[in-house]
């Protein structure tokens, strides 16, 4: 199963960023089943940069279930970006971004329900 997914990143600083390479996993109970990485970019300050991506989810688990209703299943995916903020060209500072989501995919239409992120 493929996962079309769009990672945003948002710059408030007054400076740009600069963020190294990072990589996206999806989880099912605890076991890996999904996994991508997009490379290292550039966001200018105070502006948002969104990078889509496709995830080949495993789906010959045997251990998938109804957990998130009849015919769907719930991920959870996690990421985290490093980089440096750049201000005024003598300023840097590293920051890390971190995101955990959760969400039920439908089976059969393939459509996400319930995406909780924090």
């Amino acid at each position: 199963m493929l996962l079309h997914t769009q990672v945003t990143i948002k710059n408030s600083n007054f400076g740009h960023y600069k963020f190294d390479n990072s990589t996206i996993v999806l989880t099912y109970r605890g076991t890996h089943v999904g996994e991508v990485g997009f490379g290292n970019g550039y966001v200018k300050a105070r502006s948002v940069k969104k990078i889509d991506m496709v995830v080949a989810v495993a789906v010959g688990l045997k251990t998938w279930s109804d957990h998130g209703g009849p015919g769907k299943i719930t991920l959870a995916a996690k990421a985290q970006v490093t980089g440096k903020v750049h201000i005024l060209k003598v300023i840097r500072r590293r920051k890390l971004a971190e995101m955990n989501c959760s969400m039920d995919v439908d089976i059969k239409t393939q459509a996400i329900d319930n995406l909780h992120c924090w």
